[in-house]
């Protein structure tokens, strides 16, 4: 009899990504007949967690080779005795890891140990049979993502030409900005280097404003977060003269969506086109004077 005992099977969500947002789920994995996981331990929100990338690992302090966000697939040849399992998931528990999927080939089951420790640290974990190698459940996430890529960038496309279309007909920025504030519910302002507000309809201070300020004119790269959560994003060639350009702030928490940075990235290319128009009617407006 096994020790570990999966989870309720009809402990299903429903879907919960907004139509038009690609992500892979656990759940993704777990709805794949060919692959036959299960999951041991994790509630209805675990199978909601977004999966960014797969990593495989059997070190006993798996630190280095793992990342955040990330499904680590372990073969359990780390555990030589039950109190190995308590270190090896806190490691994988620090380091910020979405899931762990551990295979039954070695012990023929996951040990009630391993499943312990996943519910001491609030880490989700899955059985993978002994007949399934992990380079195929690898290789059905490498396809999940690749077309959840191909996804975004259509998506992206389709929703940068209906930007432009509105911006061609005349559409305010400032009603643009608030469009796609509306679709993720976020709030998002536009501002030059020196913090003059361009768009933008929801209330900001004026200490978020100097830090965001300070974040575009200093950061390597953008796009850039400040302490408070904040995202900066650059409009148009903004780093070739940081003084005089603008930039899209996006309220705390919005960079944890890659959807969302997606849409308003979009957004800076018509807000690039907007500056370049108003620099335009400017310089014929001094070439007249």
């Amino acid at each position: 009899m096994r020790s570990s005992k999966p989870a309720d099977p009809a402990a299903t969500t429903a879907d919960p990504r907004p139509e038009g947002v690609t992500i892979v789920l656990l759940q993704d994995v777990l709805d794949a007949p060919e692959l036959g996981i299960r999951l041991l331990h994790g509630d209805a929100a675990a199978r909601t967690l977004p999966l960014h990338r797969a990593c495989t690992t059997d070190m006993p302090d798996p630190t280095r080779y793992v990342s955040a966000g990330s499904l680590v697939f372990t073969g359990l040849v780390w555990r030589r005795a039950p109190e190995d399992s308590e270190a090896f998931v806190a490691h994988l528990a620090r380091a910020g890891v979405a899931a762990v999927a551990a295979g039954e080939a070695l012990f023929g089951e996951v040990p009630a140990d391993v499943v312990d420790a996943c519910a001491r640290h609030g880490l989700p974990l899955l059985a993978v049979p002994d007949d399934v190698p992990f380079s195929s459940v690898i290789e059905f996430l490498t396809r999940r993502w690749s077309g959840a890529r191909m996804d975004r960038l259509q998506t992206g496309l389709a929703r940068q030409r209906r930007l432009l279309a509105a911006f061609a007909d005349g559409h305010a920025l400032d009603e643009l900005l608030a469009r796609v504030c509306r679709e993720f519910d976020v709030p998002a302002w536009l501002f030059t280097a020196t913090g003059t507000l361009v768009a933008g309809r929801d209330t900001i201070g004026e200490p978020v404003i100097d830090a965001c300020c300070a974040i575009a004119l200093t950061a390597p790269r953008l796009p850039a977060e400040t302490a408070d959560g904040h995202t900066v994003l650059p409009v148009g060639a903004a780093l070739r003269d940081r003084t005089t350009a603008w930039f899209l702030v996006l309220g705390a928490g919005a960079a944890r969506s890659e959807d969302c940075v997606d849409a308003f990235t979009e957004l800076a290319t018509v807000a690039a086109l907007e500056r370049v128009r108003r620099e335009d009617r400017l310089r014929a407006v001094w070439d007249t004077a």
